[in-house]
Parts: structure tokens; C-alpha cells; sequence
């Protein structure tokens, strides 16, 4: 399941690409 897991995190990665928004220090990051 792992291997699944990492090709849908990839594939995230790659459809946001460079859009990944900068967070400034003391902002909440929700991740899941």
C-alpha cells in the first residue's frame, strides 16, 4: 500500500507543481 500511497503524493506533487503556496512562520498547515 505504500507504493500506492507515494504515486498519489507524486502525482499531487506534479498537478500542483510550482502553485504550492508559501506559509509564513506561525501559520497553521493542515496536511491530509
Amino acid at each position: 500500500m505504500a507504493n500506492i500511497i507515494e504515486t498519489l503524493e507524486k502525482e499531487e506533487i506534479a498537478r500542483l507543481g510550482k502553485n504550492i503556496p508559501q506559509f509564513a512562520p506561525g501559520d497553521t498547515v493542515v496536511v491530509g
